[in-house]
């Protein structure tokens, strides 16, 4: 078999959830492997700095930068069994150079090996989306817990039991059209979170800048005049 030759690659990058203007630049030579990349990602986003590398998800992906790439993003159906493998060469998962102006790979992170907390971001029904709150919690714990944090949070609930915020989980992009979309929700009183579940239940590796949870006091607190 010839020896490779070796190229240097300049790979556009896009963390899951963020907004394109975000894209940001690798180099990396075509003899690395994916989990090279994966280091290189981590020095390059500070948000990745308490996380191990490994804890990186990369997808390849061929999407042209332009006023399209925040919908077609959004859009992407990204399998996990087309993960790239961290002991792949970036010459194998880039048989030919990749094109410029394109994103070429998508981020998104595991909940660190051992750590179990995970962010959720959450938004009473009724609130601007501005007013978006992150609760962190552990797989481990139950919706009631979820509740007890949410009440911490939010002073508006004080005076509540924790046990009367009606919890519901959605998978929204935190983008411009989000207040739309959360005012357009139809949502079923028969889908609230049970209290005694555990978060592993419903989350594992919840994505970034998305709105997982919509709150809703039971009435006759739910009169949102009190928020």
């Amino acid at each position: 078999m010839p020896p490779v030759r070796t190229k240097t690659f300049s790979l556009l990058c896009l963390l899951l959830g963020e907004h394109p203007r975000q894209i940001f630049k690798v180099k990396i030579v075509s003899t690395k492997t994916v989990s090279d990349l994966k280091e290189l990602i981590k020095e390059k986003k500070t948000a990745f700095r308490d996380l191990d590398a490994d804890a990186l998800q990369l997808w390849k992906v061929d999407l042209l930068v332009d006023n399209t790439l925040k919908h077609n993003v959004n859009n992407i159906k990204l399998d996990q069994q087309q993960l790239l493998s961290a002991v792949d060469a970036m010459y194998e998962v880039f048989d030919s150079p990749p094109q410029p102006k394109h994103l070429h790979i998508l981020v998104q992170p595991l909940p660190a090996a051992g750590h179990s907390l995970i962010n959720l971001n959450c938004l009473v029904l009724g609130d601007h989306c501005e007013n978006i709150f992150t609760v962190k919690i552990a797989l481990m714990d139950t919706v009631n817990n979820l509740q007890e944090l949410i009440k911490k949070k939010k002073t508006a609930f004080c005076d509540l039991d924790a046990d009367v915020l009606q919890l519901w989980k959605v998978d929204l992009p935190v983008n411009d059209s989000l207040e739309h979309t959360v005012n357009e929700l139809e949502l079923d009183p028969q889908k609230v979170l049970l209290t005694v579940n555990g978060m592993f239940k419903f989350f594992d590796s919840p994505q970034y800048k998305h709105l997982h949870i919509v709150v809703e006091p039971r009435l006759p607190y739910g009169n949102r005049s009190h928020l």
